[in-house]
């Protein structure tokens, strides 16, 4: 009996091994395409004197599409997103030193959806205002909240926007999907209740499910990286602060 349960640990512990190997692999690879595709991004980016000052420079990337930033000619800052556009955070910085960096590597930040401008019988939100579902010391549930948070640098050093393409039929359908989870409880296992519940990157990938956008190829829990690397999304925004504070703005426009 001794026997059989020490060889029993040893295939479980083996299993277990590979397992955690095998998901690490897939995380590094993550890693490496999404340095690929931002370095791909910002490297097609031109320099636009004319909305730049001393501490947010700004760079162009030619498209024809609908926003995907709103600048503000008072404080030269801008609101990052269009509608239905999705913003991530690729670092975790709100936990503890440690944590934040196995969680980074791991799981990515955090991410919201940018609603645009919506009106239903129960909620109106507004253009500059995002749904996200997060928790804290005091929230536990899906809120919406402003864009300012992925202005500034308090929670987040670099923000990505990625956009799927989509009719506005299809914008409707998710958006309509997205807004039904807003009060759903934050899913802190990440494994399990993800029916009732949901965690900031699944709350999005369950959203564009319904217009058959899959956002988490692995069919593993849905990381911020899953969501950037997804053959159905593209960066159509990204900024980041460098060393002395200075925001540098890459969009398409």
């Amino acid at each position: 009996m001794r026997k059989f349960l020490k060889i029993s640990w040893i295939v479980l512990r083996s299993i277990l091994l590979f397992i955690f190997l095998t998901f690490t692999t897939c995380v590094i690879v993550e890693h490496i395409s999404k340095d690929i595709l931002v370095n791909q991004f910002i490297s097609k980016g031109v320099y636009q004197e004319e909305l730049s000052t001393e501490k947010i420079k700004y760079y162009k990337i030619s498209y024809d599409g609908s926003p995907t930033m709103v600048y503000n000619t008072v404080t030269h800052d801008c609101y990052p997103g269009g509608k239905g556009d999705i913003l991530v955070s690729p670092e975790q910085t709100t936990i503890a030193p440690f944590l934040n960096e196995i969680i980074t590597f791991y799981a990515g930040g955090h991410a919201a959806y940018c609603v645009g401008n919506y009106r239903d019988y129960s909620v109106n939100v507004e253009d500059d205002e995002t749904i996200e579902t997060t928790e804290t010391l005091e929230i536990h549930s899906a809120r919406i909240y402003s864009k300012e948070d992925w202005m500034n640098n308090k929670y987040f050093n670099t923000v990505i926007g990625l956009r799927v393409d989509m009719t506005e039929e299809e914008y409707e359908k998710v958006t309509s999907v997205i807004m039904s989870y807003l009060g759903d409880p934050y899913n802190s296992s990440f494994f399990f209740n993800t029916t009732n519940t949901k965690y900031c990157s699944d709350l999005i990938s369950s959203g564009f499910s319904y217009i058959g956008r899959n956002l988490n190829r692995d069919s593993s829990t849905t990381s911020i990286f899953d969501l950037i690397v997804s053959p159905d999304t593209y960066i159509s925004y990204y900024h980041y602060f460098d060393g002395s504070g200075v925001k540098h703005v890459y969009y398409l426009g």
